[in-house]
């Protein structure tokens, strides 16, 4: 599936590491064109497989995941037809990596934010450095 815009990080489960893909754009440049589907490589057997759609209603671009425990895919924004055509996000959504399940949301970041890096501290917590439209750039911290 062709995609751009994507999320992708890369994560060890049971000894094993695998690299996982959430949403993104296909090949159109519309916001009917970005997808809630989800994925996962399997490095050992060099085989992709679908993990179930994201929860999330609307799809989304522009958001980030790390590996802590379990999966937290942060930030982000939708398009949409209209004004005001992009809206971040502030939800922390959770991937269970052996069961490909998504779990209940995180606490959410207190600031909606989308284009972002991240960085994990001692296997605990996300720090989360972006840039805020109306605000200067800020770091955010979630706790999953």
């Amino acid at each position: 599936m062709p995609m751009a815009n994507h999320t992708l990080c890369g994560g060890q489960v049971s000894g094993e590491w695998n690299v996982y893909a959430f949403g993104g754009i296909t090949t159109g440049l519309t916001n009917a064109d970005i997808h809630r589907s989800a994925f996962r490589y399997d490095l050992n057997t060099d085989q992709w497989a679908r993990c179930r759609t994201s929860r999330t209603p609307w799809a989304r671009i522009a958001s980030a995941a790390s590996v802590v425990g379990d999966d937290g895919l942060i930030g982000g924004y939708h398009v949409l037809n209209g004004a005001p055509f992009e809206i971040s996000s502030n939800r922390v959504h959770r991937l269970d990596l052996l069961s490909n399940t998504w779990l209940a949301d995180g606490a959410p970041v207190p600031v909606p934010i989308d284009d972002q890096v991240q960085a994990v501290w001692r296997d605990s917590l996300i720090y989360v450095i972006g840039w805020l439209e109306q605000h200067h750039q800020r770091t955010q911290c979630a706790d999953l």
